[in-house]
């Protein structure tokens, strides 16, 4: 651990080819054990093991309702314009904010994110993960683009949405902070959208067993990527009665 502690007791500043703005962020902390993940890459080695283990999967397919009887239960399912019914021994609900559909009772609250990503960058020079304004701001380079999200603390209340959409404050907020203190230049934006977290009370999730054969996994804070894998190897457990 020598590098850690020498690398903990030097002195940070950005690096001088970044050129922040440093008036706007003024100070920093450096956490050299901060990696980068690509989720894509994690979700397509995800689901090609599941298939591999036989499992099917439905993308793209509603959830109207659900009823449990003493042996099965019946899902009533939507995929376009058709619906149909499949059947289960057992269910896991994984759907975060939008579980509170199905149970009012949840302490759960959905928090819509915004994301955006601009187009290549020729020669650029940031590189790293980035979060400042109490994490609710963070960017970090892609190949030779930035990827920067947040923003959600301009507006809590219009935010606690399940609806995907793009609050256009916010949107323009973050182009303003790229634009005039990360990059000090106007790019063009690629793309841009929003996701649903689920928040509540307190920063625990939820995991628990709602009925015989009803378990959920559910309030991750934003915390997904990070938290995710753990639920998951907990509501295995609970599936299989360990």
């Amino acid at each position: 651990m020598e590098w850690l502690e020498e690398t903990a007791s030097t002195p940070w500043r950005f690096p001088d080819q970044f050129q922040f703005d440093d008036q706007f962020f003024c100070s920093t902390i450096f956490n050299p054990l901060e990696g980068q993940l690509d989720t894509g890459e994690i979700m397509k080695g995800l689901q090609g093991y599941a298939q591999l283990l036989g499992v099917n999967i439905f993308s793209g397919t509603e959830v109207i309702d659900f009823q449990e009887n003493q042996n099965r239960i019946t899902l009533n399912v939507k995929s376009n314009t058709e619906e149909t019914e499949l059947e289960a021994s057992q269910m896991a609900i994984c759907t975060n904010a939008f579980s509170k559909h199905f149970f009012k009772d949840l302490d759960l609250k959905p928090g819509r994110g915004l994301v955006l990503v601009t187009e290549p960058i020729n020669n650029l020079q940031l590189s790293g993960t980035f979060h400042f304004d109490e994490g609710f701001n963070y960017f970090r380079d892609v190949d030779d683009r930035i990827l920067f999200g947040g923003g959600r603390n301009l507006a809590f209340e219009e935010e606690e949405v399940d609806q995907f959409s793009i609050n256009e404050k916010i949107i323009n907020h973050l182009k303003e902070i790229l634009f005039g203190r990360i990059l000090r230049k106007e790019v063009e934006i690629d793309m841009s959208w929003s996701g649903i977290m689920a928040f509540g009370k307190d920063k625990q999730p939820i995991v628990r067993r709602e009925s015989d054969k009803i378990i959920i996994g559910v309030k991750l804070g934003g915390m997904g990527v990070a938290m995710g894998t753990l639920v998951g190897e907990e509501l295995s457990a609970l599936l299989i009665g360990e």
